[in-house]
């Protein structure tokens, strides 16, 4: 079927826009240019030009979101969540254990702005602290950006690059929901432009980029991952579970992944911290309502606790999570290891043979046979 007249123009407006900025780029010094795109994108690599003039170009006309596949990469915006949660954090006590918690972020750039929305479900997020992305791995074999923590593939983040929007349109996925900036920066300073010189400029960029970033357990990952057999979808309005009205638009989407579960289903697992007589945290575990009695048992597994308990006497345990899944006890352990590396724990194999990661986690095929097994019941 045929493209109305109206996009027709605008199609061939857009490809007029790209060849002007390919021949102002054509002019410039390949090793200058190179080092200029080095210097503007901190992100998983630096966008060659042709993936830089599709960044451009869809800021100012629309179309497909190339910040991801075009230098920002997935470190970029683990940087802006890194930047926002801490701060968030501080007013947790406002929400439900139980409750998902989400906030929108408008990032100026000098090629447009980006719209993050943040998503953080509930089983981990009350002791998310740092997320470091040298501890995730891609499972793109599930889904591109989908990252799972590299050892236990037990929690992890999803980010969802969406189509730009327009002004209005991003707007009215922000209504009604909680915006950390506190002012829709392009209603108070305008758009920007790209203006590398005198002699070349964009013009105003008034398209919006956005993007979804989810963070938690495996099993919640799962729930949210992008729909695979594309089938077509008319543009519509979606509410989410927090309230906010996304604006969709048409589009090609994929039919849902039916998801098993690859473990038990009890919920009596527990995650426990071990602090020694000088209150300095020493131990993190899961396991059964009753694993952390080894610690002042004298007949640990682990020969450092063993030691205290002869040399110092009794450790102090705190419960940290009751009711837990495995794959949910295993997240909160790996996590809380993972932010406490550096402070001399006893989570060692030196201490602790038998609690190595690679024996504890799920494998990679053990993960790709829960996100993609078809529903066989």
């Amino acid at each position: 079927m045929a493209l109305p007249v109206s996009v027709q123009i605008q199609k061939q407006k857009q490809k007029k826009f790209e060849k002007q900025i390919v021949n102002f780029l054509s002019k410039v010094p390949a090793n200058y240019l190179k080092e200029q795109l080095k210097t503007a994108f901190f992100g998983e690599h630096t966008p060659n030009a042709k993936e830089f003039v599709k960044m451009v170009s869809s800021a100012k006309y629309g179309g497909e979101n190339y910040w991801v596949s075009g230098g920002q990469g997935f470190r970029a915006i683990l940087q802006i969540v890194n930047h926002i949660w801490p701060k968030f954090q501080s007013n947790l006590d406002m929400f439900e254990d139980d409750d998902d918690i989400g906030f929108n972020f408008i990032q100026p750039t000098f090629i447009g702005y980006l719209l993050h929305y943040v998503h953080f479900f509930p089983k981990l997020r009350k002791y998310v602290e740092t997320i470091n992305p040298d501890d995730f791995r891609r499972a793109d074999e599930i889904y591109p950006s989908l990252f799972l923590e590299k050892d236990s593939n037990a929690y992890g983040f999803l980010l969802i690059p969406l189509p730009t929007v327009t002004a209005q349109e991003a707007e009215n996925w922000m209504e009604g929901g909680n915006l950390w900036n506190e002012e829709i920066l392009w209603k108070t300073k305008g758009f920007p432009s790209w203006s590398p010189n005198e002699v070349f400029s964009t013009g105003s960029l008034e398209q919006i980029t956005p993007f979804v970033f989810y963070f938690g357990t495996l099993e919640e990952l799962v729930d949210v991952i992008p729909q695979r057999e594309k089938h077509d979808v008319s543009g519509h309005f979606r509410q989410l579970q927090s309230g906010k009205v996304v604006s969709v638009r048409g589009h090609k989407k994929r039919k849902p992944i039916r998801s098993k579960v690859i473990t038990d289903d009890i919920t009596d697992k527990i995650v426990y911290r071990v602090y020694d007589h000088q209150e300095n945290l020493r131990y993190i575990g899961e396991g059964k309502p009753d694993r952390h009695l080894h610690v002042n048992s004298g007949a640990s597994h682990n020969v450092k606790i063993n030691e205290h308990f002869f040399l110092h006497g009794e450790m102090k345990v705190e419960i940290i999570k009751e009711g837990l899944s495995k794959i949910e006890a295993l997240a909160f352990e790996k996590m809380l290891l993972n932010q406490a590396i550096g402070m001399g724990l006893w989570n060692k194999k030196d201490y602790e043979p038998f609690e190595d990661f690679s024996m504890k986690g799920f494998t990679d095929e053990e993960v790709r046979d829960y996100a993609l097994q078809k529903d066989e019941d």
